[in-house]
């Protein structure tokens, strides 16, 4: 920032010089006046193009059973329904709150490490946004050896299909957010110990993109959420 002083002597206004002087000096004062609007102004576009753009996360638990958002096309773990006696509701909001869209949005959502018992069960989204993926982390094929009849060991590899087991994180892709526009996902946690209980904390991790004309920049993304509490969706 240019301090006051500076910013007087800059534009050459002296108050001891005499009245002859100034006028003497006007050219040389505006060209120093014009050399500062450039400067200003190139502040000014440069902000413009590289605004500084951020998503917000918050996160819910819904303490309510059999809501209809229960009977939505989810995607669980073991490929069934959403189980009321063991998986706790926790909504998950997404937002973009600037006045541009982004794209290429890749998050995690995930248990943090202090939480030993919580996993992730399953997994929706609330809004009508095409194009979203859910991407759950892959299990390891367990692998069997099975005596041949001819003598010899054969190791034969068990794979689960598209079911998973339980995980500490989800990964996501949406492919966009509008300006001021949010997608919420319904996330089913369930307990080693068997209690349907939300955890405290999520952490939401990943990036994002913004458009060409505003930088068009990948924008790192890392938060702790506190888990709230209500009992309506």
């Amino acid at each position: 920032m240019l301090r006051a002083g500076a910013l007087r002597s800059f534009c050459g206004h002296e108050t001891k010089e005499a009245s002859g002087q100034s006028h003497r000096r006007m050219p040389h004062r505006l060209g120093r006046l014009a050399v500062l609007g450039t400067i200003l102004w190139t502040l000014h576009r440069f902000e413009d193009r590289n605004p500084k753009i951020e998503l917000s996360v918050s996160a819910v638990e819904i303490g309510v059973l059999g809501v209809p958002e229960h009977k939505r096309q989810l995607m669980f773990w073991d490929g069934k329904s959403w189980d009321e006696d063991h998986y706790a509701d926790v909504r998950v909001k997404l937002t973009n709150p600037s006045p541009y869209r982004v794209v290429g949005i890749d998050v995690n959502i995930k248990v943090t490490e202090t939480d030993k018992r919580s996993r992730i069960s399953g997994i929706g989204q609330i809004d009508d946004i095409a194009g979203v993926q859910f991407r759950p982390p892959r299990s390891p094929e367990p692998q069997i050896e099975i005596n041949g009849s001819d003598g010899r060991v054969y190791n034969m590899n068990m794979s689960f299909g598209k079911l998973w087991l339980p995980a500490k994180a989800m990964n996501i892709w949406c492919p966009e957010l509008l300006s001021r526009q949010s997608i919420t996902f319904i996330v089913a946690i369930s307990r080693q110990d068997q209690q349907r209980r939300a955890p405290e904390v999520l952490g939401v991790d990943g990036s994002f993109e913004t458009q060409p004309s505003e930088g068009g920049q990948r924008i790192l993304l890392d938060q702790l959420v506190t888990v709230g509490r209500r009992t309506s969706p």
